[in-house]
């Protein structure tokens, strides 16, 4: 069934994130808004729906995918469900490295499993702490790219809503 935007109707759906310094959730609150789906912070344990699309949202962080635990004890229950994920990171899209760290998160199985979509983060170095802040900095100064490494010095945020739109038109047309 598509979802018909113009009389009201929405097919059902969930969409369950989990976030860390606030991107991923700022992505899946105006992807609920768009779509209508129910929204549920995987921190608070929410019973997985047995109906609609299940939508999985998740930071990287570290190397990992951090909703990785939840997904392997959910998949049998959202499997079926036509499964659409998006995850969010301060690596490159399209790069290796974020392909490297969904391939050492999840079984290439779940992975082929499930519809992805990549989006950009954010580095708040005020919202990230004193360690985590730290980490990045150090990190950065291997970073061979001199516009990334600055990025990632000085912080950035390419969180926008217009992000979403390949998302968005995907859940559409189911």
């Amino acid at each position: 069934m598509k979802m018909d935007m113009e009389r009201g109707e929405y097919m059902p759906g969930t969409i369950y994130y989990k976030t860390k310094y606030g991107a991923t959730e700022d992505y899946a609150r105006w992807l609920s808004e768009d779509v209508g789906f129910e929204l549920e912070n995987i921190k608070e344990k929410p019973e997985v729906r047995t109906e609609g699309v299940c939508v999985i949202g998740s930071s990287l962080m570290m190397g990992k995918v951090t909703a990785a635990k939840w997904i392997m004890k959910n998949w049998d229950k959202v499997k079926g469900r036509k499964p659409v994920f998006f995850c969010v990171g301060s690596s490159k899209i399209g790069s290796k490295e974020r392909d490297d760290i969904l391939a050492r998160s999840l079984p290439a199985d779940v992975l082929a499993g499930m519809r992805i979509f990549h989006l950009p983060g954010r580095i708040d170095h005020k919202r990230l702490g004193f360690f985590m802040s730290g980490m990045m900095k150090r990190f950065a100064k291997y970073e061979k790219d001199e516009v990334e490494k600055r990025r990632a010095i000085e912080g950035y945020d390419d969180v926008k809503r217009e992000n979403l739109a390949p998302v968005v038109a995907y859940l559409r047309s189911l």
